[in-house]
């Protein structure tokens, strides 16, 4: 277990009572809450309230109307105001971040994601008050030497609609393409896909975070031609992988490192699957899962299952794309009709969705999209966010074909050998 991005004496997983104005760490780390929104969040010097979302587990919090942070009636901070940043040593911001969106990452999922590149995780901070507080967070993940995977985008709920989550994606896309990524993929929550789709992302396909019960494995025959992973399948995987999704050798090494489950299938010595499992804070988390086909990805998926309910471990998440089940929804549609019968995991239960999205900007979709953005945050093309926006746009456009040969190809070839992405990025 690494050591605690958070001290216990002000982690809000640990908390009951919270007094800002008493200490510089809590002051530092909770400040967005001292913000009076008049779109929203009004300020008050005490409330009740969750601070790990979806938790159950109110906080009583008080604050000295003194520390009020105004907020402009305009949905939109000036520059001075917000600021994006490489991560540093915030490593608290970004836990506190994603507890607040209320998602299952680990520290040792944070660690490990920043550890990739520090310089590709990104905290947002609003100065105001005297203060700069943490309100927002963002990763543009390495994978491999060519593309990037942008995760863990979100924003405290006080001060959302304002823009922030735009600024924090354009900050990871400029830092992805600087670096000459290539494929810049993520998986959009439906709160976050209009802000996406604002800055070049199109749709591929929808994924479901689904429930997965392992007592439903406990009893179920292995095949023998799953065995436990080992370090000495790693070359191997890190092929099979690649052949099936894009390069990420340091990604699989560090999930296999963590992992509580890691099991390769072989044909003939070949390796014809495999799937992980790493610990989560709510659930564990079975993926990435890639098979040869239906029968061996449910093998797979059995030992895994299996493995976990002898740990202990009575359900896990999944992410596994929509095409995996037998029965979808005619229509997608922005509340999509959750899908029934997974085709490998039997009694699976689809809880929300997300969408598949890619960086797909050709030369006449930047000029509206640039356009589009001026009007909407009523800026002259001159202005430093404006050709921040247009730098970002038209240097997608250089990986135009590829990524859309890319996209493709996932969905007509690739699609079918997967069981589940990885997820550690998102919630």
């Amino acid at each position: 277990m690494g050591k605690a991005l958070i001290p216990r004496s002000i982690d809000p997983r640990t908390i009951t009572q919270l007094a800002l104005g008493t200490d510089r760490r809590i002051d530092a780390l909770y400040g967005s809450l001292r913000v009076d929104n008049p779109n929203g969040f009004t300020f008050e010097t005490t409330r009740r309230m969750e601070l790990v979302a979806q938790s159950g587990k109110e906080v009583d919090i008080s604050i000295p109307r003194s520390q009020r942070i105004a907020l402009p009636k305009k949905k939109r901070l000036s520059e001075n105001m917000l600021s994006v940043e490489p991560i540093g040593k915030r490593l608290d911001a970004l836990r506190y971040i994603t507890l607040r969106a209320g998602w299952n990452q680990t520290d040792e999922d944070l660690q490990r994601i920043v550890r990739l590149d520090p310089k590709s995780t990104f905290i947002a901070y609003l100065s105001a008050g005297g203060s700069r507080v943490p309100v927002g967070s963002g990763v543009s993940a390495p994978l491999g030497e060519h593309n990037a995977w942008i995760g863990l985008v979100a924003v405290v709920p006080e001060l959302r609609r304002y823009g922030i989550a735009n600024e924090i994606m354009i900050s990871c896309l400029m830092r992805a393409l600087a670096d000459k990524r290539i494929i810049n993929g993520l998986d959009a929550t439906p709160l976050g896909h209009t802000v996406y789709g604002a800055l070049g992302y199109e749709d591929s396909y929808r994924l479901w975070r689904s429930s997965v019960s392992t007592e439903t494995y406990a009893d179920a025959p292995l095949d023998e031609r799953v065995r436990p992973m080992t370090v000495r399948d790693m070359p191997d995987i890190v092929a099979y992988d690649a052949a099936r999704f894009l390069e990420r050798r340091a990604i699989l090494h560090a999930l296999m490192r963590d992992a509580l489950a890691a099991f390769a299938a072989r044909s003939n010595g070949r390796i014809s699957g495999y799937v992980l499992a790493r610990p989560g804070r709510m659930a564990p988390f079975i993926g990435p899962l890639f098979a040869d086909d239906i029968e061996t990805a449910r093998t797979l998926a059995s030992a895994c299952a299996q493995k976990l309910h002898a740990m202990g471990h009575r359900d896990a998440f999944i992410d596994t794309p929509e095409a995996a089940f037998e029965e979808v929804a005619a229509s997608p549609t922005a509340e999509p009709e959750k899908p029934r019968r997974h085709r490998i995991f039997p009694g699976l239960t689809p809880l929300r969705s997300f969408m598949r999205m890619y960086h797909l900007v050709s030369d006449e979709k930047a000029h509206s999209l640039l356009a589009a953005y001026c009007e909407k945050e009523s800026l002259s093309l001159s202005s430093p966010r404006a050709r921040r926006m247009a730098d970002m746009l038209y240097r997608g456009v250089l990986n135009y074909s590829v990524t859309k040969a890319f996209v493709e190809h996932e969905r007509t070839a690739l699609l079918p050998h997967i069981g589940a992405i990885s997820g550690a990025e998102k919630g």
